[in-house]
């Protein structure tokens, strides 16, 4: 398991713990999330799909801090290594590199509406220690095929978030989430766009 999975691990497991035996006052929650994930600025991007696990926790009426892991991945055409397979090269649905993204986000969240409200509506940003891990096809001409090539590195990125939901009782509500990653040191600059189903359980 990756170093940022067990460190997300962890602090859910510190988080859990203090929502089942604290007095939370229906302060804390957990959500889950199925969404698309793209990065549009890449060559030939193909859309893949992504999970997010939240944790968040009410501050005040309207602002929340959370901490969240998210998991996605997609594909597109990589042209800056001279390496890399360029078989098929005019076939515009070709591509040649799976990009795999990780981040452990911590977020500030502003919910606009009250909490008397049937709806939720928040807005979100914050920072995220992230793994970006790209995988291509080279081509080895000692050999004449091609190997898989993997390079991962780690940065700061800079998460965006927003959340509707429907509140179908007191603890359990269903919505939309979406957002996309600032990321300073890869490009393009912002990758990991995202949009689907969510579910969130508030504790008791």
């Amino acid at each position: 398991m990756h170093i940022i999975h067990k460190f997300f691990c962890l602090l859910l497991l510190i988080c859990l713990s203090q929502a089942c035996y604290g007095q939370t006052s229906r302060k804390v929650s957990l959500a889950a999330g199925f969404t698309n994930f793209s990065s549009p600025g890449l060559n030939r991007n193909i859309p893949g799909k992504a999970y997010l696990i939240a944790f968040d926790y009410h501050l005040a009426k309207h602002s929340i801090i959370g901490l969240s892991y998210q998991y996605g991945a997609s594909d597109y055409y990589q042209i800056n290594n001279p390496q890399n397979i360029l078989l098929n090269a005019e076939d515009e649905s070709f591509t040649n590199t799976e990009l795999f993204y990780s981040a452990v986000s911590f977020m500030y969240k502003y919910s606009f509406l009250n909490p008397e409200s049937p709806f939720v509506l928040n807005l979100g940003a914050g920072a995220a220690l992230t793994t970006i891990q790209q995988d291509y096809a080279t081509y080895d001409p000692e050999y004449s095929f091609a190997i898989k090539t993997t390079s991962v590195f780690n940065t700061l990125s800079f998460p965006l978030r927003a959340e509707a939901a429907f509140k179908l009782t007191s603890f359990l509500h269903i919505g939309l989430m979406g957002g996309a990653y600032i990321e300073p040191d890869f490009e393009p600059a912002v990758v990991g766009y995202h949009w689907g189903a969510s579910v969130r359980y508030l504790f008791p």
